[in-house]
């Protein structure tokens, strides 16, 4: 006895198969840019590595410091030196309590 196949069976498999598979469009390729334009341009502006923090000012004590050019700040630090320092003081710091 022979077989054969019905076109049901047969549009069964295509339309499984067309599920597999991405549709080609017309005019477009794998390069295409389908990214909305104004996005695109966003992220093609962006640095590789960037990252969004942005200090706009830095302050000690209620002073404002200066960020330079490289974004880099100088604190300045006021030196004490351990006979300079109370006994007080010397207690704060290994305690993790003190505050200049």
């Amino acid at each position: 006895m022979a077989k054969h196949v019905t076109l049901a069976q047969i549009d069964k498999v295509w339309k499984a198969a067309k599920n597999l598979f991405v549709v080609k469009e017309e005019g477009k390729g794998l390069s295409t840019n389908d990214f909305d334009n104004d996005a695109k341009a966003k992220l093609t502006g962006v640095a590789e590595g960037a990252e969004k923090n942005l200090i706009n000012s830095i302050k000690v004590n209620g002073v404002v410091l200066t960020i330079d050019e490289t974004g880099a700040v100088d604190v300045p630090v006021e030196k004490v030196t351990v006979e300079e320092a109370s006994d007080e003081d010397i207690d704060a710091v290994l305690n993790g309590t003190f505050k200049a």
